[in-house]
This record gives C-alpha cells, structure tokens and sequence, in this order.
C-alpha cells in the first residue's frame, strides 16, 4: 500500500523535531555527556578528581564518554580540574572547541591547580572568541587551609537558565578555588554569575560565560571534586546539563533572533540603497526632460520674439528716416528762407548805393559821358553781383553742405564792395585828368542846357510823327 504524502511529511517534521530536543540523547533516553580525560593534562598520581566528577555524572543518571583526541561529541563537553603539568589551551585544538560551542555545545570546566585562574580564562577565551583582554578575573585562591562558607545561589543565575531549580546553596568542599567575577573588554561578551561565598557577590565559585549571537556557552566550576562527589554541587551540575541540553532549541533560536537585527539591517540597506538608486535615476531622467523642455521652450520664445520685433524694428528704422528726412527738410527750408532773406537785404542795400551814387553823379555833373560809363560799369557789376549770390544761394540750397562758406563768401565780397568802388573811381580819375580839371557849369548854363535837350527831343518826336 502506498503512504501518502501527507503521513510522510508528518514523519519527517517528527524526526526533526526529535533531532532537535533530543540532540545527544542514547537509545535508552540517558543524555550523553563528553569527558576529557586525556592523560597528559589528567594526572591521576595527584588525586583522583577526575574518576569522582566521572562518578558523580553517571549517578545524576548521564552517560559519560571519553572525548577522542581531545575532540567533544555531542552537545555537552566536560573538562574535568587540569592537575597536570600542561594546560588545555596549550596543549588542545582550541579552534575544534571554539566552532562546538559555535554550533552550541555546552562545555563545563573545572578550575585547573595552582593556574592563578590563567586556565579559566585561557580557555573561556579560545571556546567562544572573545577578541582582546580581561579587565577583570582575578583568584582569591582556595579553602584547602581555611573555610570560605557555603556558598549561595546568585540572583544573576536565572538570567542564564530561567527554568532551572537551582540549589539555594551548595557545600564547602575541599578544594573549592574563589575568583572575583570575570569580565572581558569585548563588547559582545556576556557572563552571569552563578554561586559566591560569604554573601560577598565579588567572591564567586561558579560563573557562566556567553556570547552575543552564539548559542553555546562556557560554565566554570570552582569545586575540583577533589572531595567526591557532592549533593548540592551535583544537583547544580545537572540543572546546568539537562537545563542547557533541553534550551538549547530556544538558545538557537534566540540567536537566530540575535542575527536578525543584522539580516534585517543588511535588507534594509539593500532595499534603501535600491531605493535610493531609482530615486536617482528617476531625478536624473526628470532633470534632463527639464532640460530638455526648457531648451525648446526658450528656442520658441526667440523664435516668436525674433517675428515680433522684427516688423517692429522695421517700423522704427523707417520712422527715425522719416523723422530725420523731415528735420532735413526743415532745416533746409529754414536755410532757404536765411539765404533769400540775405540776398534780398543785399541786392536792397546794393541798389540803395547805386542810387545814391547815380543821384551824386548826375548832381555833380550832369551830361558827363565818363559818368555814363561809371554808371553803365555799376550796373554790370550790380548785376554780377546779384547772379554771383543767386548762384551761391542756389548751390547752398542743393548741396546741402558748405552754408558757413558761402555765406563767409557773400559776407566777403560784401566788404570788399566798397574797395572796389574806390579802385574804379581812381581808375576813372587818372583816365580823364582833362574832363575833372574843367570847371563845373554854372546853375543858368546848366537850365540852359536842360531846355535846349529838351526842345530837341520834342522836336524830334514831332519829325518822327
């Protein structure tokens, strides 16, 4: 008949489950405690401490092994007083004890003769791998010459095994070492003492040792058994043992929960640091689009501020030329206007002198043919006079330029008029000496002379007719 799959797996979580509360347990439900009882560090000629411990563990009801080579089995390792001439850490693989207790043994040792408590710590060291020194484990020796007292249960003990019936005391046995409670600098180190004399808590004969995130776990025992075996110290051996043996699935457990801090730690980073990066990414893409936009957005406002304010540009170009086209003008008219004002000032005052001078002329001496020839000589120069300023005036007018020059010319010619009135009438003077020397006719000739021209001219107009 075939088994179901159900039934199977029921069998197998059975089986785990055994393996794990179970773990060192014989065929016949006795727990299964590894001694050391190597012969080099175990000097039975001493004492016989080692064969009393041995003893007393198989009446708590445990069955005890000889550890093969120095190496534990199981789950529960016993090291028993070191009387001999070496130590265990000296002699011993302290890496194979450190990765049992790694895997959470239990090891329980006892204190080695005349070590000054160099073993204990030598050993509580290497098995759970502290890192750096003692700060504090000194020995205040033993009660093989004096009696310490019984020693008491202390409170700190059910902070190593909560569940354990702990003996309230324990007997004064010989040979009982006393050390002050150990202490190490590293900062995952932890330890509970367990028992101490004379109700001095600093006097202590038994003390656990752990370490933060491992599971196993160091005991030291003062008591080197030297005496037999005891009842208060046996009933305390056993608390410890099957205490230890049937936590140790919580221990696991707990120092899986020890661990979990760390895994949570490192997903967490991993899922920030994860975070983190596509919240990078993220920015980086939204960054560049920003970019991206604004590139284009300024590209289009050049664009539409290049096609507005280019008819604009236009517009005032043409209004500032026509603006300056229309103050041309002005300007020119104005000068215009300037130009035809001066002329006819001097063409007036031109015409006023020659009058003038006709006047004096004809009042001095009327008839005079060389006066006829002055007069006909300043009417061709009045009337170059007269083209010579409307040829300026007009090229002022059409050039546009050179107006101060031509009104220095007219302004120039102006005044040299008169200069040149003086030359002709000195010219005219030295021409006809003869003429000027004559007298002037007296007034009655001069009547005379205007009735005779004057029946002439009638008479003559009477031919004509």
């Amino acid at each position: 008949m075939k088994s179901s799959g159900v039934g199977t797996l029921q069998r197998v979580l059975f089986a785990a489950l055994l393996g794990v509360l179970g773990c060192g347990l014989r065929a016949d439900g006795a727990l299964t405690v590894s001694m050391y009882l190597s012969s080099g560090e175990l000097d039975p000629s001493l004492d016989s401490s080692p064969q009393h411990l041995q003893r007393q563990l198989s009446e708590l009801g445990f069955s005890v092994e000889a550890a093969v080579d120095g190496q534990p089995t199981g789950s529960i390792y016993v090291i028993p007083a070191q009387n001999g001439a070496s130590l265990y850490s000296s002699v011993e693989d302290m890496d194979a004890l450190a990765s049992f207790v790694a895997a959470g043994g239990l090891v329980v040792m006892l204190d080695a003769h005349a070590s000054n408590a160099e073993a204990q710590k030598a050993v509580i060291a290497g098995a759970l791998g502290y890192s750096g020194d003692w700060s504090l484990c000194k020995s205040f020796g033993c009660n093989s010459h004096h009696s310490n007292g019984a020693p008491s249960l202390n409170e700190h003990a059910e902070g190593f095994l909560a569940a354990a019936a702990w003996p309230s005391q324990l007997e004064d046995a010989r040979i009982t070492s006393v050390h002050t409670p150990c202490l190490h600098e590293d900062a995952s180190a932890v330890s509970w003492p367990l028992y101490h004399i004379l109700d001095d808590p600093d006097k202590v004969v038994a003390q656990a040792f752990g370490k933060v995130g491992s599971p196993g776990a160091v005991v030291w025992l003062g008591y080197s058994w030297k005496d037999g075996p005891q009842a208060g110290w046996g009933s305390m051996l056993r608390e410890v043992i099957e205490g230890f043996a049937s936590g140790r699935s919580a221990r696991e457990a707990a120092a899986g929960l020890g661990l979990l801090p760390e895994r949570l730690q490192a997903e967490q980073r991993g899922v920030l640091e994860g975070l983190v990066g596509s919240m990078r990414l993220e920015l980086r893409r939204a960054a560049e689009s920003l970019v991206n936009n604004e590139t284009t957005a300024l590209a289009r406002l050049d664009a539409r501020l290049a096609a507005v304010t280019a008819p604009r540009w236009s517009e005032a170009v043409e209004g500032s030329l026509s603006g300056l086209e229309v103050a041309q003008s002005e300007g020119l008219r104005r000068l215009s206007m300037s130009l035809n004002s001066a002329l006819a000032d001097a063409e007036a005052t031109l015409q006023s002198s020659v009058r003038n001078e006709v006047a004096r002329r004809r009042w001095s001496a009327p008839g005079s043919a060389a006066d006829g020839r002055v007069l006909k000589g300043m009417e061709l120069a009045v009337a170059d006079a007269l083209e010579a300023l409307t040829a300026l005036g007009d090229a002022a007018l059409q050039g546009g330029g050179g107006v101060k020059s031509v009104e220095a010319r007219i302004q120039s010619w102006w005044q040299s008029f008169p200069k040149a009135m003086a030359r002709e009438r000195e010219k005219r003077k030295q021409q006809a000496p003869a003429a000027e020397e004559q007298p002037a006719p007296s007034r009655p000739r001069r009547v005379a002379g205007i009735n005779a021209a004057e029946r002439i001219k009638q008479q003559h107009v009477s031919d004509n007719c």
